[in-house]
């Protein structure tokens, strides 16, 4: 999905970067610190028909 995303422009941070015990392995992290723009909710519906393909 990483992948995928970087190729529509999109960065993903894996969710075992965000913890010192390990885990978070089927997680990613989204970050909120921008505005909700057009070009954010796009990304956000791209991520979400990634992990849609990923789960069927």
């Amino acid at each position: 999905m990483k992948v995928r995303a970087s190729i529509d422009g999109i960065s993903l941070a894996p969710g075992p970067m965000f913890t010192a015990a390990g885990g978070f392995d089927h997680f990613i992290r989204l970050n909120f610190g921008h505005p909700l723009s057009p070009v954010v909710r796009s990304s956000l519906k791209r991520i979400g028909a990634l992990a849609r393909e990923r789960v069927v």
